[in-house]
Parts: structure tokens; C-alpha cells; sequence
């Protein structure tokens, strides 16, 4: 592998010698190795191909701000990004040299430290995400590689088809947040139970120190450079797992009905089920008094072991229903039976028809086709997410004003040649469309066109969102990881996510 140009670096085979490392930890941790373990970690995060593998996705995530600032737009500058890319417990960026004093420059030095670190940040998630893939509970569904959303979505309406034909059940629902200010005695208790290297001990402890993450928020402030901590390869993402590790078992071991002899909690069909995704943590049991315990023994297990806090407590019932990942629950008697109902929620609704009003309002002088480009990704990764569930009213409901908005804006641009060849020029007559492989025959779908500098000319039209089809979203296996080595099941699920959602 030559490492004279970036464009030569044979990148299957840098991924499978990185996975084969990681694939070698994650087998070790569930043995229990902790030797091998941290020996294949201290290989990872030296090897050559890691750090080709880093600056590689750390490049293509902000290509925007790299393309912005000009930075690494050649292969001599990725490669030295790469060659000096070490975990050395200090900012990757710290010259001695003046920085200019022009916002442009600025920002560009600041973006320039950003991807350096990110990059260290995803060096040490190389070693340590396979490690803790070995330990962490199977329920456990947020910003785990492989698990989404529809995922623990479909964990609770599987366990609603258990309970549901005996009685409905109740809820806690659980949100939790990172402390205000970290005192070290909490980052020290947070990297005792990470128990790894010294060498990223000592660089975890360095990014969570309060000193660094207030200098970070000052400069975000004033160069207006947003640091997401729900970005894929933050390493902040990590350790929020980390910390919740060892809750769910915990609880458990505590109120689970067959270990508990008391008279108040007499309902002993399902023990306690804890599903957690991120941040977000709900609890699911028939007896609401066992729901209202568990989340006690949360209070007190936060604020003994944790460096987080809750934000949000919630206890409901099936019958008036809840909130999770920004899908409703609901129970609903059909047919003479008990069912759980799934349906967007009603600030999802809200807020996809405000995205929309917004888009068109700030477009109110642009061609059909460039609005049609701009609201066609957004109502179709709006539908796409939610046609896991009851969806079809709700699509057709949100079909309809969306429709309406059109009209609205396209007769508000031209009231000179009458309403009815307004019509035909914005939403032509007797059109037949074809979407997701069916056809579809609609007299008020937005079309526009545009004239190529070659001449040609390249029409496009707004999918209906009530054209999405419902679908049913299959559960991942709990006992399945990315790094267990079956590449058939997970090119299978990758796949299957990116047809039916993407």
C-alpha cells in the first residue's frame, strides 16, 4: 500500500485489517480478557491504517467546513494529518505562532483544532466501542453501531403483544443530561469504571475537564462553530453509555416481581422491561407501584454512580398514552381486543408542517424547481421514519395541507392569467407518476422543470407524502454486534435500513 498519494490507499483493505482488530476485542471482552483486550487496543491505536481510517471519515463528515476553510483539499495534507495523529493528553492544534484577527481566519483555525481532535476522538473509539460492545446490555439501542431508532420502537410493541391480551401496562419514562460542571472526583469515578489505558485514561480525562470544555464553549460563542454531541464519531456519545451502563441491571435486581415478597406489587406474569435508547430511558410493567419504585431506585443510582442528572420524569399509562423517540403510544380496543397503537406525535406533525410553511416562505420568489429541491428531501425523510407505524391518516392529513400551501404560493405568484391556468402550469392535469414502484394518476402534484446549459431539459414533481406505504420494521437480534464477524446479517440490515429508509 503506497502512502505517497491519499488516492492509492487501497481502503477494503485498511477496513478489514482495522476490523479485524476489533473484531479480536470484542471477542476477548465477552471472554473476559482484559490482557488481550487492552494489548490489541494499544495496536489499534498505533496502526497505520486506523489513522488512515479516522482522518478518512472525520474528512468526509465536515467536507462542508474543509471545502469552506480550504483545509486538506490534497493528499499531502491528509497523509500529515495522519502521520501526527497521536493520542498525547493535549489539544491536537497548539502553535505558538499568531492567529489573525480576521473572522475568517480565525474560524479556520478553529475548525483546522476541531478536526484534529475529532480525529483522536475516533482513534479512541476504534479501541474502545468493540471492548464495551462485549458488555453492554442488550437493550440498549442508542448510538450503538447498528441499532436505530425503529428498533426499540419495535422492543416495545413486541412487548405489548405479550401484556396487552391479559391488561394494559403503565410508564416511566426517564430523559437524562449531562451535569452542569464536572468536578474531578465525578470524571475520575466515570474513567474508573471505563477501566482502560492509561494513555486514553489520561486524554478522556483531559476532554472532560471543566477547564477545556468551558474555553470550548467561549469559542464556540464567538466564532459561531457549533460542536454537536450527537455527531457519530464524538467520543462524548460513548461515554454517556458508558455511564448508564449497569442501571438497567440494577433496577432489575432490585424490583423484579419474582425476587420481591411484597403484598403491594401482587402482579407476577412479566418482569420489568428497561429499554433504552441514548438518553432516553422507559421503563414498561403492568403495576404501576413497581414503575413508580423503579424510578426511585433510578433517582438514587444517578446520583450515587453517575456524572449525570435527570431532566425529565415522566409516569403514564397505556390508556392515555406516552411519548418515546418522538412516537406516540397508545392502547385502543378493536375488533374486541386490546392493541397498542403507534402514530407520529403531535409535535412531530407540528413541526414537519411549520419545516414546510418555512421553506416556502422563504422561497416565495423561486422557480417551482428549486422548491420542489428543497422540499423533497424533507418530506420524504419525514415519511420514511414514521411508515413504521399507523401512519396513514396522519400522512394524508399532512398530505393535504402541504397541498394547500402550494396552492397558495403558487396563486399568490401569478393572479394575472386566472386561477385555472395558474393551476395547469403548477399542478398539470391527467399526470400519471411513478413512486417506490407503483403508479399513481393525481391532478395536484407540483411540477417544475429546468433548462440545462447543454439545453436539456430536467423535470421534476413533489411525491405525495400519503404515496409512502406502510411498512413493518424488523427487530434486530439482541445478541447480534457489528463485530461479531457475520458480514451476510449485516450487509443484510444495512441494506434493508437504506431502502426503507433513506
Amino acid at each position: 500500500m503506497s502512502l505517497k498519494k491519499w488516492d492509492n490507499v487501497d481502503w477494503p483493505l485498511v477496513e478489514r485489517r482495522v476490523f479485524r482488530y476489533q473484531r479480536r476485542i470484542y471477542e476477548a471482552s465477552k471472554s473476559g480478557d482484559t490482557h488481550v483486550v487492552k494489548g490489541l487496543q494499544k495496536k489499534i491505536i498505533s496502526s497505520v491504517d486506523s489513522k488512515l481510517l479516522v482522518v478518512k471519515q472525520v474528512i468526509i463528515q465536515h467536507r462542508k467546513k474543509c471545502s469552506r476553510g480550504g483545509l486538506y483539499a490534497n493528499s499531502k495534507d491528509k497523509l500529515k494529518l495522519a502521520s501526527r495523529l497521536r493520542i498525547n493528553n493535549r489539544l491536537s492544534l497548539q502553535r505558538k505562532n499568531k492567529v489573525p484577527n480576521t473572522k475568517i481566519k480565525s474560524e479556520a483555525h478553529l475548525i483546522l483544532e476541531l478536526l484534529e481532535e475529532e480525529t483522536k476522538q475516533g482513534l479512541c473509539l476504534l479501541a474502545l466501542e468493540p471492548e464495551w460492545e462485549g458488555r453492554i446490555i442488550q437493550r440498549c439501542y442508542g448510538i450503538r453501531p447498528g441499532r436505530w431508532r425503529q428498533d426499540a420502537v419495535e422492543a416495545i410493541y413486541s412487548y405489548s403483544i405479550k401484556t396487552l391480551p391479559f391488561q394494559r401496562f403503565h410508564t416511566l419514562f426517564v430523559k437524562v443530561q449531562n451535569k452542569k460542571s464536572l468536578k474531578d472526583t465525578d470524571i475520575k469515578k466515570l474513567l474508573d469504571k471505563l477501566e482502560t489505558l492509561s494513555i486514553i485514561r489520561n486524554q478522556l480525562y483531559f476532554w472532560l475537564s471543566l477547564k477545556h470544555i468551558q474555553r470550548r464553549q467561549i469559542e464556540n460563542e464567538v466564532n459561531d462553530v457549533k460542536f454537536d454531541i450527537k455527531e457519530r464519531c464524538s467520543i462524548f456519545n460513548f461515554l454517556f453509555n458508558v455511564a448508564l451502563e449497569g442501571l438497567t441491571e440494577d433496577v432489575k435486581n432490585k424490583i423484579d416481581p419474582t425476587k420481591l415478597q411484597l403484598e403491594s406489587f401482587n402482579v407476577q406474569m412479566n418482569s420489568l422491561c428497561i429499554i433504552r435508547y441514548s438518553d432516553e430511558i422507559i421503563f414498561l410493567h403492568e403495576d404501576v407501584e413497581l414503575v413508580k419504585k423503579a424510578g426511585e431506585i433510578v433517582e438514587k443510582w444517578l446520583q450515587e454512580s453517575c456524572i449525570l442528572t435527570i431532566s425529565k420524569k415522566v409516569i403514564s399509562s397505556s390508556n392515555k398514552g406516552f411519548d418515546f423517540l418522538k412516537y406516540q403510544f397508545l392502547t385502543v380496543v378493536k375488533n374486541g381486543t386490546i392493541k397498542l397503537k403507534i402514530s407520529p406525535t403531535k409535535e412531530a406533525q407540528i413541526q414537519i408542517l411549520s419545516d414546510i410553511r418555512e421553506i416556502i416562505k422563504r422561497n416565495k420568489a423561486a422557480s417551482s424547481y428549486k422548491l420542489i429541491l428543497l422540499l423533497t428531501p424533507k418530506i420524504l425523510t419525514w415519511g420514511n421514519y414514521y411508515r413504521y407505524c399507523e401512519c396513514t391518516n396522519t400522512f394524508r392529513k399532512i398530505s393535504h395541507y402541504t397541498l394547500q400551501k402550494l396552492r397558495a404560493w403558487a396563486f399568490r405568484r401569478d393572479n394575472r392569467n386566472g386561477r385555472k391556468n395558474v393551476k395547469e402550469r403548477y399542478f398539470p392535469s391527467n399526470r400519471e407518476y411513478t413512486f417506490e414502484g407503483k403508479h399513481y394518476q393525481d391532478n395536484w402534484i407540483l411540477n417544475g422543470y429546468n433548462v440545462e446549459g447543454n439545453g436539456v431539459i430536467d423535470k421534476v414533481w413533489l411525491p405525495n407524502l400519503s404515496w409512502i406505504q406502510r411498512k413493518r420494521w424488523v427487530e434486530v437480534i439482541k445478541s447480534k454486534s457489528v463485530y461479531d464477524g457475520d458480514h451476510h446479517y449485516w450487509n443484510y440490515r444495512t441494506f434493508y435500513y437504506r431502502v426503507n429508509y433513506n
